[in-house]
């Protein structure tokens, strides 16, 4: 058997709870340990094969959630970044707000990358079980409310709106990413129709405008030039 911590960290790879429990019966104190020839825990291996199994054999037996890669990213980060959201759910539920709302290495945080492939499930239960903060922004500086809106997700959904704004680690309505965007100039950007109403009528900004200078009707009239796009436009009539 190789010697731990890498004999943990190939067990993980492959999901065997047997090998696993050899690994951690030959030494139990490499748990939580990087494996120096790749730089991560069996942990961080387990979440990038989606081994819910492990995951879940890892946790139980206390492996540290918390833990950093040789490039500072913990298990949680990766699962985001490959968007493994079961893993994710096994993660964020052993982890505190702040780890859930930092940015990964080499993407957004948890919370925006659960918004922005669409997985309300997930972002609810960052919001309101690990309180990662709606107002933290990824490196373009775009809010957790600016990712919901581009993803469509706010359309006709009332309680996710309410969890992204709500409190005081809420997101700013009106405020703006890097390029001077609102959300809802994101929503019309990207054509939902449900979201630019919903930001509407929660008192979004119509005189905001992004760093071209424009307002969000203004790029609306820009992009009327199909059914949906005529309808976003009628809402700022």
């Amino acid at each position: 058997m190789p010697p731990p911590p890498r004999a943990l960290t190939i067990a993980a790879a492959t999901g065997n709870d047997a090998a696993l429990q050899a690994a951690f019966d030959a030494d139990p104190s490499h748990l939580s340990e990087l494996d120096p020839a790749i730089g991560g825990s069996a942990l961080h291996v387990a979440a990038a094969k989606d081994r819910r199994g492990a995951v879940a054999w890892l946790l139980a037996k206390g492996a540290d959630a918390t833990v950093a890669d040789a490039e500072g990213a913990t298990p949680l980060m990766r699962a985001t970044e490959d968007r493994l959201w079961g893993v994710c759910g096994q993660l964020a539920a052993t982890v505190d707000s702040a780890l859930a709302t930092a940015r990964g290495p080499g993407g957004p945080p948890a919370l925006h990358n659960a918004l922005l492939v669409g997985d309300k499930a997930t972002a609810l239960f960052l919001l309101r079980e690990v309180g990662a903060s709606a107002a933290a922004t990824d490196a373009e500086g775009a809010s957790a409310l600016h990712c919901a809106a581009t993803s469509g997700l706010l359309d006709d959904d009332d309680e996710l709106a309410r969890a992204l704004l709500g409190g005081g680690g809420g997101a700013a309505l009106d405020a703006a990413d890097s390029a001077g965007a609102t959300p809802l100039i994101c929503a019309v950007l990207a054509g939902r129709e449900g979201t630019v109403k919903g930001l509407l009528a929660a008192g979004a900004s119509r005189a905001a405008t992004d760093l071209s200078g424009q307002t969000a009707a203004e790029h609306a009239a820009e992009g009327a030039f199909d059914a949906t796009g005529k309808r976003i436009l009628a809402l700022f009539d």
